[in-house]
C-alpha cells in the first residue's frame, strides 16, 4: 500500500493467503512486466495481462483493496496505522488464514501482528517512517559488547535449562500467564509448568510483577492477578510496594511510588499546557483524545510527538513554558 511499485512486497502478499494466482501466472506477469519495464501494479492498470480471466479478476480485486486501504489511511483522523492494520487483517483474509490451522503457531503470529497496533499508538508518525522503524531498528544495533549489568530478555520456553542470579517474571496476569487460549485442565497445567520453569531459573531471587491495566491489541484492558500467584507458599513471598486493587494483590513496582503517582490519575490537562518528562524534557500538549482516566495526551517534545495515557504518564505540569 505504501509503495504500489514494490514488486517484492507484491509477490509476498499476493499468494498469502491464496487468491488463485499460482506460480505459473506470476512468472508470466513478471516476464511481461520486465519486458515492458513496468511494475506489476502499473502492468495491471494497462489491463493487458498475459494470464487467464480468473487471475485477472483476482489481481483487479487485490489492487482495488489496496486502493481502498489508501483512502482509509488518508481519511482517518487518529490511530490511522492501528486502524489500518486491523482492516488489512480482515479484508485481506490474513486473520482467517492464520486461525485456520494451516499455519504453525498461527495464533501466536496473529498476536504479534496485533501488538503492532500498540506500537503504532506510541507516537504519531507517518506510514513510511513506521515501516522503516520496523524493518531497520534493532535492539542489537545499540547493544553493549560488555554484557555486565544488562538484562537478557527471553521467553519462558527458551529459559529451560538456564540459570541466572536474579530473574524477573513480568505479566503474571490472567490471560497472559496462564494464556487466554488455555482453557482445559491440561492446558492450564502446561502453563503452570511454564511458570514453574521461570521461577526456578533464579538462583538468588525472583521478582514477579503484573499490570493492573495494559494496552492489549490496541485496547486498554483491566487485568486480574494470575492464579499461579495464589498458589505460591506465602512464607516464601515478600510483597513490595503498595496494593492498589483488591483484584490484583501484587504490585507493578519494587519501590515505593513517587509523590506524584497518587495525584497523576486525578490530574486534568488542557490543550496548550506545558509539561515536563524525565527523559524527553519539556513538552506541550497538542491535543487530547478521550476524557477522565482513559484520556490520551498528544505531547510535542522538541518536535517529537508522543502519545501518553494521562492516568499513567510520568509527567508533571509546568507553570510556564
Amino acid at each position: 500500500m505504501y509503495n504500489h511499485d514494490d514488486t517484492a512486497a507484491f509477490l509476498r502478499a499476493i499468494s498469502v493467503p491464496s487468491r488463485g494466482i499460482g506460480d505459473t501466472s506470476l512468472d508470466k506477469l513478471m516476464a511481461q512486466a520486465n519486458a515492458a519495464n513496468l511494475s506489476i501494479y502499473q502492468l495491471v492498470q494497462t489491463q493487458s495481462l498475459d494470464v487467464g480471466p480468473r487471475q485477472r479478476v483476482a489481481l483487479a480485486s487485490f489492487f482495488e483493496m489496496i486502493d481502498q486501504l489508501s483512502v482509509q489511511y488518508q481519511t482517518d483522523s487518529s490511530e490511522r496505522i492501528g486502524n489500518l492494520i486491523r482492516t488489512i487483517l480482515e479484508q485481506s483474509g490474513y486473520r482467517e488464514y492464520l486461525l485456520s490451522g494451516a499455519v504453525p503457531n498461527g495464533e501466536d503470529k496473529l498476536e504479534s501482528i496485533l501488538e503492532l497496533v500498540n506500537l503504532s499508538n506510541e507516537e504519531d508518525v507517518e506510514l513510511g517512517e513506521f515501516l522503516s522503524k520496523l524493518s531497520l531498528s534493532s535492539d542489537w544495533d545499540e547493544a553493549d559488547p560488555d554484557p555486565q549489568g544488562q538484562i537478557t530478555l527471553m521467553t519462558l520456553h527458551h529459559a529451560k535449562g538456564l540459570e541466572f542470579k536474579v530473574v524477573f517474571l513480568a505479566g503474571l496476569e490472567e490471560g497472559i500467564l496462564p494464556h487466554f487460549r488455555s482453557k482445559t485442565d491440561d492446558e492450564i497445567e502446561e502453563e503452570r509448568r511454564l511458570c514453574y520453569v521461570g521461577i526456578t531459573r533464579g538462583r538468588e531471587a525472583v521478582i514477579l510483577s503484573g499490570a493492573q491495566s495494559r494496552l492489549f491489541q490496541g485496547d486498554l484492558k483491566v487485568c486480574t492477578a494470575s492464579r499461579f500467584l495464589r498458589e505460591l507458599p506465602p512464607e516464601l513471598v515478600t510483597q513490595a510496594g503498595i496494593k492498589r486493587s483488591p483484584s490484583f494483590p501484587i504490585t507493578t513496582s519494587l519501590t515505593s511510588p513517587s509523590p506524584t503517582s497518587e495525584t497523576r490519575a486525578s490530574a486534568t490537562y488542557e490543550v496548550g499546557e506545558w509539561v515536563g518528562h524525565g527523559q524527553w524534557g519539556k513538552g506541550q500538549i497538542l491535543s487530547i483524545d478521550g476524557s477522565g482516566e482513559s484520556a490520551v495526551l498528544h505531547i510535542s517534545f522538541s518536535g517529537m510527538t508522543k502519545k501518553l495515557m494521562a492516568k499513567y504518564a510520568p509527567i508533571r505540569k509546568l507553570k510556564e513554558a
